[in-house]
């Protein structure tokens, strides 16, 4: 699928309320992650509901410890791509809802008469269960969840709670050829559980305007280069950007013809080495 048809539905996706499931799926390396929050940060306006989170499955060792991880790094629409410093944690803050103070306080007057227990403080595990809702939820690295720790069945029927019961929208992003034993329990519910899926599959062309930043030094260089040797991988590309960054100092000032042989040089050697 074109990365111009992803955008096209992913915005669909973002700008509207109706819970639902979407799979992004691809090969490893062809930048599934980074071109989501790109979608993300580029429709952060758009977006109708008032929450977002972001959380890799990979090290995930229990469903309360996922629970706790959304409920972490959920954070307000409006703060997305904003660097967390104490300025936007301090207006995290503030950006709270109503409604999930009155959650929270919901909570705490179940206990409030019950002798003894009243004076204990309640985990936060047992708290976050109840705050998360309303929210864009991205569970990254599904292919590299612990089946030994949460089995994908748990995983899927907890995204369908997410789904059914918080009122979320969830987003799914792996590498389909790698799901190992994850793949079977998936064929088995997804078309229960899935309203969309894409196959994130970039051409080369997509993958360096995508990977290449537009004010990027020698860009046409390194562009031309990367196209003649077929680079799809989105990684491969950033690597190519940063290591660009890191010398054109020392050839600022050079002739052109050297900065080409520089640029040219340093995408061949970036597509043997990785």
């Amino acid at each position: 699928m074109t990365i111009a048809t992803i955008k096209s539905v992913a915005a669909r996706f973002l700008a509207n309320k109706k819970p639902e499931v979407m799979v992004l799926k691809g090969a490893w390396g062809v930048g599934k992650t980074y071109a989501w929050h790109k979608l993300v940060c580029d429709n952060k306006d758009k977006i109708e509901l008032p929450y977002y989170c972001y959380v890799s499955l990979f090290g995930i060792s229990s469903l309360a410890e996922l629970r706790l991880a959304i409920f972490a790094k959920t954070r307000s629409v409006k703060l997305i791509g904003q660097r967390l410093d104490a300025k936007t944690i301090n207006k995290e803050w503030k950006s709270l809802s109503s409604e999930r103070i009155k959650s929270l306080t919901s909570i705490f007057s179940k206990f409030k008469d019950v002798p003894y227990i009243k004076h204990l403080t309640i985990g936060l595990d047992t708290i976050a269960p109840h705050l998360i809702g309303n929210v864009i939820i991205c569970l990254d690295d599904f292919e590299r969840l612990n089946k030994n720790n949460i089995s994908a069945d748990e995983l899927l029927g907890f995204i369908s709670s997410l789904k059914e019961e918080k009122g979320c929208k969830i987003v799914l992003i792996f590498n389909e050829y790698k799901l190992g034993n994850h793949k079977e329990a998936y064929q088995e519910y997804r078309e229960k559980i899935i309203d969309l899926e894409m196959e994130f599959a970039p051409t080369a062309e997509e993958a360096v305007e995508l990977a290449f930043p537009a004010n990027m030094h020698c860009r046409d260089i390194a562009k031309q280069c990367s196209l003649s040797l077929d680079i799809k991988n989105i990684r491969v590309l950033r690597k190519i950007v940063s290591m660009i960054e890191m010398v054109y100092a020392e050839i600022i000032n050079l002739h052109q013809n050297v900065k080409q042989q520089a640029v040219s040089t340093i995408v061949l050697l970036a597509y043997v080495y990785y």
